[in-house]
């Protein structure tokens, strides 16, 4: 969730989240992002902030109070992937890695060379790449470099995080790189191949 609220507001959005807790490095990024951070799920916080859209995780679930909230109120909610899909991924060329291990290295590796080839590329990787110093970047060419990873979205779309409803890639990749699948994975990737 970090980096979507990174690249949010490197589009210009005011973010700020609830979360059951905030560790480092994490914590420091957000600051320097200055993205408010809420520890519990206040629905008053929820009442205070107004958003006009709201991001839900996979953590979430429906019985959670602002999820309840949210909902009730209807105010316009999606998951992390439908608000990649939506927010960033439409027009751009979009480079998806997953697996069990080497997601990371091999996204940041991707945007690493795409980065040196001049094509500025947007990044969305689940950790922070040493040489980028962040997990996200909303770059000014094509490519999107994306860490997929293949856990269930929020309870709104009981699906993996790459997927549709459709079962259809959120992501449009131009190109998947699958990485190496242990058998812990084969159940939640069996409905995808």
């Amino acid at each position: 969730m970090s980096a979507l609220a990174g690249l949010l507001k490197q589009k210009g959005c005011v973010v700020a989240g609830s979360d059951i807790a905030c560790y480092s490095p994490v914590r420091e990024l957000l600051q320097a992002l200055q993205v408010e951070v809420h520890l519990g799920y206040d629905v008053e916080d929820l009442k205070k902030f107004k958003p006009d859209y709201v991001v839900i995780g996979n953590f979430v679930r429906r019985d959670n109070l602002q999820a309840q909230y949210i909902l009730e109120n209807q105010i316009p909610c999606g998951s992390l992937s439908s608000t990649l899909e939506e927010g960033f991924l439409k027009n751009s060329e979009n480079y998806v890695v997953v697996g069990t291990h080497g997601k990371s290295t091999t996204a940041s590796c991707l945007a690493h060379l795409l980065t040196e080839a001049h094509r500025d590329p947007s990044y969305f990787i689940g950790a922070v790449p040493f040489n980028f110093g962040k997990s996200f970047q909303l770059g000014s060419g094509r490519d999107f470099v994306l860490e997929g990873d293949e856990y269930d979205t929020a309870f709104l779309i009981k699906n993996l995080n790459f997927f549709t409803t459709n079962q259809r890639s959120v992501f449009g990749p131009l190109m998947n790189l699958i990485m190496r699948i242990f058998l812990n994975r084969s159940k939640i990737l069996r409905e995808c191949f």
